[in-house]
């Protein structure tokens, strides 16, 4: 797949930067749900060896399918179950798991290639490409994704369900097109043994089983060990870490995306156990060697979860008219997570973060936020020269001292905006220049200065509680 291909060529001509490749598995095979994939291929990490899953041995699968999940911009692997399949038939179920995983993509596509003659209900432009698995990268990328996993929940039904009697192909026995072998060796109808049979797989074997990994230089790990320790690489790759049962669970009842959940070896609870049960089936569980799990938990002695989710930047607000926060300067990672935590708890949902702002999504931002992401609108690299449109009102800034006291000063209605800063250099003197107004906390005399996000907290509490008044 040297040179420039149709799907190349086409997102050219659209003016499209992410190109998703969709394609599925389980169409052809008598047992399991149908499986679909979409990825994002990275053009700054190219993949050797991609091509259509079926022309690749087992081994080389699961090769490059750990590759594609940790050089992609985005992938989601999605399914439609063995119910949905009896009800509407196999191929508007292929285009509904392919549709699923279209949706879970984070960044989304602006241009979907698709394997096959038919195209899923999508708003993104999209393109049917028949043989496209062998055609585009993207498409041989999705193709390897869901062959894997399906792979992977066929081997588990194989073991919860002997009886079954899978074939190294996946497939169930057969006597022909209408035919199954039952152990006994007399048959009847297919349909009646794959319906038990994948129904009790999906529903009660439970979804993707867990894989185990134990070395470093597996390139999964490598990249969760890249967002758990450098934030610029985290940033690229639009991922984070949620450590914690609070912070999972937050994620599930925000219904946030997932795209792994690690689980630290011979951990165990009714806590973990109650969230794992609560993932889609789609999402991938991994059980990590205590060595490797420790090198990602941003706490000593967690409970032993963590979840990888995706990053939702979004866009700066102009002319809002509701409270907003602005960060300048606060480089601390816990600090910033402590700032977002109050303001979501003060009812602002906008907090724009500076240019040289610790970077909000960072696992101990989040660890220290306690589910305030999942909650705001939360704006990354934001100059203080964006600051006057983004809010129909004022700007307040926080300063230490030379300013009126916070519970003398008047706040502009209805809408304010209130910029702190870090506890050493304070407000910069371009934030400042945008601030209409500027307030301070009295403090005891032989008190130097107040935590940024216990001053933040003091602020915004005191504007709710005029606000009420």
């Amino acid at each position: 797949m040297s040179g420039a291909t149709l799907g190349s060529r086409l997102a050219r001509r659209l003016g499209a930067t992410r190109v998703a490749g969709v394609d599925e598995a389980g169409r052809g095979p008598l047992a399991g749900p149908v499986v679909a994939a979409a990825v994002i291929l990275d053009p700054r990490r190219p993949i050797v060896g991609l091509r259509d899953s079926k022309q690749l041995t087992a081994a080389r699968r699961r090769e490059l399918a750990d590759q594609i999940r940790c050089d992609a911009i985005a992938f989601a692997v999605a399914q439609a179950s063995v119910a949905e399949i009896d009800q509407i038939n196999i191929l508007q179920a292929s285009l509904l798991a392919m549709q699923r995983a279209i949706e879970a993509l984070q960044p989304t596509a602006d241009l979907v290639l698709v394997d096959g003659r038919h195209l899923p209900r999508i708003v993104v432009v999209a393109r049917a490409l028949i043989h496209g698995d062998a055609l585009e990268p993207s498409i041989s990328a999705a193709s390897i994704l869901a062959k894997t996993h399906r792979d992977a929940l066929m081997q588990a039904l194989d073991l919860q369900y002997p009886g079954l009697r899978i074939r190294p192909s996946l497939r169930l026995p057969d006597a022909g097109p209408s035919g199954s072998v039952e152990p006994t060796g007399s048959v009847r109808p297919a349909s009646a043994l794959i319906r038990a049979g994948a129904r009790l797989a999906v529903g009660l074997a439970g979804p993707d089983p867990v894989k185990l990994l134990t070395s470093e230089a597996n390139p999964l790990f490598r990249g969760w060990l890249r967002l758990a320790g450098k934030p610029r690489s985290a940033r690229d790759l639009g991922q984070t870490l949620a450590e914690g049962l609070h912070l999972a669970q937050a994620a599930l009842d925000a219904k946030w995306p997932v795209a792994a959940a690690l689980l630290r070896r011979r951990s165990s609870g009714s806590g973990i156990d109650r969230v794992i049960d609560q993932l889609p089936a789609a999402v991938e569980r991994f059980q990590l060697s205590a060595p490797l799990f420790d090198r990602l938990s941003p706490v000593e002695h967690g409970v032993g979860l963590i979840l990888v989710v995706p990053v939702r930047a979004a866009s700066v607000p102009v002319a809002a008219a509701e409270d907003l926060v602005y960060l300048d300067s606060i480089q601390d990672p816990t600090n910033v997570g402590a700032l977002l935590r109050t303001a979501a708890a003060a009812g602002v949902r906008y907090v724009l973060c500076g240019p040289t702002t610790a970077w909000a999504w960072a696992p101990r931002s989040m660890r220290s936020a306690m589910g305030a992401h999942f909650r705001l609108k939360i704006c990354e690299a934001v100059s203080p020269a964006a600051l006057a449109s983004a809010l129909d009102g004022a700007w307040i800034g926080a300063v230490v001292r030379q300013a009126p006291s916070l519970w003398v000063s008047s706040f502009p209605r209805p809408a304010v905006g209130w910029a702190f800063g870090s506890e050493g250099a304070g407000l910069s003197a371009a934030v400042q220049a945008q601030c209409a107004l500027q307030v301070r906390i009295p403090l005891e005399q032989d008190s130097e200065s107040l935590n940024v996000a216990a001053a933040a907290a003091i602020c915004l509490f005191e504007r709710k509680r005029r606000a009420s008044c």
